[in-house]
């Protein structure tokens, strides 16, 4: 019973966190509110990044989004990597993060709707942004312990 409840725990703690990177990457410009973001700006990845940054405006909002933008980056490679079903995926990444463009636009010139758009390629590129993210914050902690 105590694993049933520890393995839905975890599972809402992923949902959490990945509304909280979903939040975050619609602010990818914006280091002022990156900043003071609940929770990701205060990973020990970002902090020590700020720290090892003392004279960047707004570190701790510069550094969420060099790891944020770092994530889609990886994100995209992967997906381009998977093979043609997953093209798709890796233009709505880059289309989306890295050129800010809106889904609405994405869609109407893929002739694609912008529900379907959303709710598939959108939250499966949330979910591997997400776990990019994770495994960028997870190894830049990793190498600031061990130096």
């Amino acid at each position: 019973m105590a694993n049933v409840i520890d393995l839905e725990s975890r599972q809402q703690q992923r949902e959490a966190f990945a509304k909280l990177v979903a939040k975050a990457l619609h602010s990818l410009d914006d280091r002022f509110i990156l900043d003071d973001y609940p929770t990701l700006s205060r990973l020990p990845s970002v902090h020590q990044w700020a720290r090892a940054h003392p004279h960047e405006l707004l570190a701790h909002g510069k550094a969420l989004q060099v790891q944020l933008r770092q994530a889609v980056q990886q994100a995209i490679v992967i997906s381009q990597e998977c093979g043609r079903k997953q093209l798709l995926l890796a233009e709505y990444m880059t289309r989306r993060y890295l050129q800010g463009e809106s889904v609405t636009a994405i869609a109407r010139s893929l002739e694609m709707s912008r529900s379907y758009l959303t709710h598939a390629v959108g939250a499966q590129a949330l979910a591997i942004i997400t776990k990019c993210f994770v495994g960028l914050s997870r190894q830049l902690e990793e190498e600031l312990k061990a130096s």
